[in-house]
């Protein structure tokens, strides 16, 4: 009874400076979250329960409006979930933060190998649909216009009903008005009929 009780003890400790650091991290509470998710690593590192734990950090640092946003320190986490959590369920979550995070560092060759590699695993569609929508916007960035009119296409049409799929619509005409006028209009007036309460409208 008594090695039963300290391991009731034990599970609840470990529980407790999960959720404790979970709430930390939730209210952008830097400091507070790093010191209990540096003491949750060293005492239960891998242990099942904080596998979204480095997503939860990591987005806290991507957050912009707040004092210690940090995209670097944001990949640090995700790269760490992605060491430790190969197999998790917060594996694809990751890999779309981490891509959001190097986007905003402009590190678009790392953020495009990552997302192409994801796609080629034929992740579920709620994955697959930001991954897709991620590489159409780093083609933007790397000036492969002409790529990301397909992708934008292939989210359109693979993912109906989905705000991505509204978003690259309306890319889609964006981007055609500069490399084919004639192409981009039937798309914008498409677009406009579809979506005529669009914030893009």
């Amino acid at each position: 009874l008594e090695s039963l009780g300290a391991l009731e003890d034990a599970e609840e400790k470990k529980q407790a400076l999960y959720f404790v650091t979970m709430s930390y991290a939730a209210q952008n509470l830097a400091d507070r979250a790093v010191e209990n998710y540096d003491a949750f690593q060293s005492a239960y590192k891998a242990d099942p329960i904080g596998e979204n734990l480095q997503l939860v950090m990591g987005v806290m640092y991507l957050n912009p409006d707040a004092k210690h946003a940090n995209a670097e320190k944001a990949i640090q986490y995700f790269n760490e979930g992605l060491e430790i959590y190969p197999k998790g369920r917060t594996f694809g979550a990751l890999v779309l933060a981490r891509a959001q995070a190097q986007i905003q560092l402009k590190k678009f060759a790392e953020a495009e190998k990552a997302l192409q590699d994801t796609l080629a695993q034929k992740p579920a569609k709620e994955l697959a649909v930001d991954a897709e929508f991620f590489l159409g916007t780093v083609q933007i960035q790397t000036g492969k216009q002409a790529e990301a009119v397909k992708t934008f296409k292939d989210v359109r049409e693979k993912y109906p009903g989905t705000p991505q799929a509204e978003l690259s619509h309306y890319q889609i005409g964006q981007l055609l008005s500069t490399l084919d006028a004639k192409a981009a209009l039937p798309e914008i007036e498409d677009f406009l009929k579809k979506y005529p309460q669009s914030q893009y409208t």
